[in-house]
This record gives structure tokens, sequence and C-alpha cells, in this order.
């Protein structure tokens, strides 16, 4: 099972704090899941506790979409978030960094959500910058040279910082069996919550799955407090839990109840299910502004009995004043109906000699591969453009210059690629100094020529790629610059 496949130190349940990590787990997607993670946090924050949310869902985030009335970066184009810090990590510790550990400063990452919670608070952590590269960095991290690199060091700091924070983490796992919900489930999580659907490979997926935790985390001598819930109940079986008639599903989880401490079992059934309701379908909404007036079966008083059992306090939340309501839950509903906008790729623009077109080409291919939208004079400049205005407005709107340096260069007396690199050379002038933009490379280990940059600085002050050597590794910094940089 997912919990049992981390062979590592674990960090959860060994601390001090009297905050608690809190991760939402479920054996199959389009449960509820990462619905009742944004639900219970916001009861939480306005029980005046303070919270932070953790998208650590990389293949597949979307907590960000019910909080989105409260972000300035409503789509997290710019933002950061956990495959970043990861990444960072990861590469400190392969590069002996003095403390790979800065890396790992949560002040970087998290962003609040704009809401007077009174004395709460609730911030939130993303899965990471939703760029056109962002899958292919998810699925290309390597997770076992992670844990090489002595990547079990991350966890406890990361818990460390997060408990001295808030009062409550809640973090919404992975779905399913995969590497990433172990972490969230075993390294993280003081509790885990177990949402599950009303049907044979839910529970039985989220019953397995609670059973591997438990005894992953027995033998490492922690504690295992898990917390089954039924989630998106029908509303025909609304109630079954909590009586005689809970059957099967009880049978499966009645003893992992007992063991959370819990002696009341039909009690906490009947706190512990979530209704469905078909007109949440349609859209991410936070039960608090969806819900009103309270009937007692909606969503709202079913998320604050589900956050009583996950705090050990009752949680019952004012009702926020209807204007108020109304105009958030007017935002809700025009994000439904507003396309989801898609970041421009970034644009490099390649400056070469004809004799490189083969190695150029290579490169060109490998860029596009992780997004970069690449700009060569052949390929975009057409019978009729006045190539110099076009090429000029090319470099000037890109995010990067990259120019390819080599004997054969060096060897043309005159060549395009000057005049290229006259207007580059201009630009980079009027550039922030600490903006990466022009990235000199050779190909064949080829001195970079002594252009002028100002400041008494030519073109060799700038950091070069030598392809002439381990070309892969110079392809995965080139594309290390460009990707990770923006």
């Amino acid at each position: 099972m997912a919990a049992a496949t981390l062979d590592h130190e674990s960090s959860a349940g060994q601390d001090d704090s009297t905050g608690q990590i809190i991760t939402f787990y479920s054996y199959n997607g389009g449960v509820g899941r990462t619905m009742a993670v944004a639900n219970v946090a916001w009861v939480l924050a306005r029980a005046g506790k303070k919270v932070l949310t953790v998208d650590w869902d990389l293949e597949s985030p979307g907590l960000h979409r019910f909080f989105h009335p409260f972000l300035r970066d409503k789509n997290l184009h710019e933002t950061e978030g956990v495959i970043e810090m990861i990444r960072r990590f990861s590469d400190a510790m392969t590069g002996n960094d003095d403390d790979p550990l800065e890396t790992t400063d949560l002040h970087t990452y998290t962003v609040p959500l704009e809401w007077d919670f009174g004395t709460g608070r609730l911030d939130f952590l993303g899965a990471g910058r939703q760029s056109p590269q962002y899958s292919r960095i998810v699925s290309t991290f390597d997770w076992d040279a992670f844990w090489r690199a002595r990547g079990s060091k991350f966890f406890p700091e990361l818990r460390r910082q997060m408990l001295d924070q808030y009062d409550f983490v809640l973090i919404d796992s992975r779905a399913g069996l995969a590497d990433t919900a172990g972490i969230c489930t075993v390294e993280m999580a003081d509790t885990v919550v177990c949402c599950f659907s009303m049907n044979m490979q839910s529970v039985n997926g989220c019953a397995a799955v609670a059973s591997s935790i438990k005894r992953t985390r027995e033998a490492r001598g922690q504690a295992a407090r898990i917390l089954p819930a039924a989630v998106r109940v029908d509303g025909d079986e609304i109630g079954v839990l909590g009586g005689n008639t809970g059957g099967y599903v009880r049978q499966r989880f009645d003893r992992i109840v007992r063991n959370a401490g819990m002696d009341d079992l039909d009690a906490y059934w009947r706190a512990c299910e979530i209704p469905y309701k078909r007109s949440y379908s349609y859209g991410e909404m936070l039960a608090e502004f969806a819900d009103h007036p309270r009937r007692g079966n909606d969503l709202q008083s079913a998320y604050e009995r589900l956050s009583g059992v996950v705090a050990g306090f009752p949680c019952t939340t004012a009702p926020i004043a209807a204007a108020e309501r109304k105009r958030i839950l007017a935002e809700f509903e025009s994000q439904m109906l507003r396309p989801t906008a898609t970041p421009t790729p970034p644009r490099a623009f390649i400056s070469y000699v004809r004799e490189d077109t083969e190695a150029v080409d290579r490169i060109a291919e490998a860029l596009r591969l992780v997004g970069i939208d690449v700009w060569l004079d052949r390929t975009h400049l057409k019978a009729g453009d006045r190539w110099t205005e076009v090429i000029r407005t090319a470099i000037s709107e890109g995010d990067y210059f990259v120019a390819c340096f080599s004997a054969s260069y060096a060897g043309r007396k005159a060549t395009y690629m000057n005049e290229e690199l006259l207007i580059a050379v201009e630009q980079l002038r009027r550039r922030p100094r600490d903006r990466r933009w022009f990235i000199p490379l050779t190909l064949d280990g080829s001195d970079i020529p002594k252009i002028p940059i100002g400041a008494d600085e030519t073109l060799e002050h700038l950091h070069r790629l030598d392809f002439s050597g381990d070309w892969s590794r110079s392809i995965a910094d080139l594309v290390k610059s460009v990707v990770e940089y923006r």
C-alpha cells in the first residue's frame, strides 16, 4: 500500500508542539476530499484558529479554486509552492550547500487569504506555479534521487515550521497509492482523515490504506490517529452509518474509529458524513457562502460537525451578513462561467550561425519539451518581412536570449548573429541586473566574445554553459536556468 512504500525515518508524531497536521486522503478521486479540506479549514479559521492549507495533490492540484475570491494570484500563475520548495531543497542537497534547510522557508511559499477572520487566520500553500511547464516539472521529478540526497531531512524541518506557526495544518493528499500520498499520510500527518464514498471500491480501498498506515506507524513506535469520513452521501443514505443499518461500512471502519479514541460510534458517524448536494457539482464553492439559510442537513452544518471531530472541540460559526455572502457567491459563480486563463509560454530567442544548425535544433527541441516557445530565424521569418524589425521585436519581447557561440561563429568576419547580439546587448543594459535574461553558451568550448555590456563588464562576466563536454548535463542546466527561474 502507499503508506508502506516509504522506508525512511518519519518525523510525524515527534514534536512537542500543540499544533496538528491533518492529512485528508481518499483512495480514489472525485469523492469530495479537496472540498472537505477547504471547508474544514475555513470553519477552523472562522473559529479563531491559525490554519494552513496545503495542496499536495501535485499531479492534479485544485484546492486553490475553492479560495478563488480570496487569492490575489487567483490561478497561481506566479505563486510557487510545494514542488518548487522540494526541488530547491533537492538541488541544495546535491550541490552540498552549507544550509539546504534555508530553502524550506514557509514564508517564501505561503499566501494569506484576504478575509477578516477576526483572531483566526487562513494561509495557503499551493502545489506549485501553474505554468505551461508545471506538469513536466512534476512528472520528471526524481523522488529516488531526492531520498538518496538525504531528502528525509526535509520533512522534519517542514513539520517544525508548520507546527510553530499554525494551530492546524490541513494537507490535501494525492489519491490512490502514489508515493506522494505516503509522504502525506506517514511522513507528515498526526491525523489522517480517510474520505470515502458509499461504494465498495472506495470503502475497501480506504480501509486497506488505513490499515497500512496504522501498521507502518506502529512499526515506528508512532500513534496512528485515523478518522474515516463518508463524503458525497446521497440523500437516501443519510443517517445509515449512525444506526444499526451501517452494515458493511461499519464493519470495515469501527475498529479504526475506536482506535482513534471515539467511544460513541453512532455519534461519530452522524458527525462524519457529508451529504451530496448536486448544486456543488458545477464548480468549486465554499459552503459558508453557498448554503443559506442553514437547515441542519446543509453542507455548512455538516462541515462544522466534521471540523469538531477533527479538531476536538465544537465548531460553529456565525452566519455571514447576507450582502457579503451574496457578493462572494457571485464571485464564485462568475469563476465557474469564466474560462481558466492560460499563461503565455515563456519565449526564448536563439541566436546562432548556420554552421551550428544541427546542435541548435537539439537545444531548441529540449526547450520545447518543457513548454518554452522557441524563436528561430529560419522558422519564424517569412518572405517579405522587414527582418531587422521582426528580429528586434522578437528579442525585446522574449523572456530569454540564448546566444550560441562556437568556432564557426568566431571564424566568420560578418554574420547576422552580430546584428542580433547588438540588439540583445542593448536590451540587456535596460533590464534589471538581478533578472536572468541573456544566456551565453559555447557549443565547442570556444571563448565568449568580449562584447561590452556596460558597467565595465563584457559578455564574459555572464556565467556561460559549456556544451563541449557532457551534452545531457548541459541541456539539463539550460532547461533548469530557463524553467526554474521564471
